[in-house]
């Protein structure tokens, strides 16, 4: 399974005249502003709020679906790359069921370092992070897309 954290959005024009942000896949990230920029320049911050509280409070976690083609009516918004790594470790070392002692002892480093790298706010380089991955057989890759 690949992972792209990249969420559909939908914008809504509210009873107060602002427009509002919802992503279904992230029903706990909701935005709204003045116009669509803001909101979904909003959104892009409520995602990154919804992602790190999951992982700073231990809850489950799943990458947004995939899909093929964008849908008429939705915007995307990717989630900052540093983010996307951390969040795609944090499913792959949950579904795994390792302790966070037991990554560390397949990472041949400490629990705290272990903690600092499942952490979404301690900064943690790619190369440490694709070591990271590969524990669990997968590959930590960087890619380009048009704006």
């Amino acid at each position: 399974m690949d992972f792209d954290w990249t969420y559909a959005v939908e914008l809504r024009r509210e009873e107060n005249g602002s427009i509002g942000a919802y992503a279904e896949a992230m029903p706990n990230a909701i935005a709204s502003g003045e116009d669509e920029a803001r909101a979904l320049h909003e959104m892009a911050h409520a995602l990154d709020a919804a992602l790190r509280g999951r992982i700073h409070f231990g809850m489950d976690l799943e990458p947004p679906p995939a899909t093929s083609h964008p849908t008429a009516g939705l915007h995307r918004i990717a989630v900052a790359p540093a983010l996307a790594a951390k969040a795609s470790l944090y499913v792959l070392w949950r579904r795994s069921g390792l302790s966070k002692v037991g990554l560390a002892e397949r990472l041949a480093v400490n629990a705290k370092e272990a903690r600092r790298i499942l952490d979404p706010d301690h900064p943690t380089g790619l190369d440490r992070l694709a070591e990271a991955v590969s524990v669990f057989g997968y590959r930590l890759t960087v890619g380009v897309v048009a704006a």
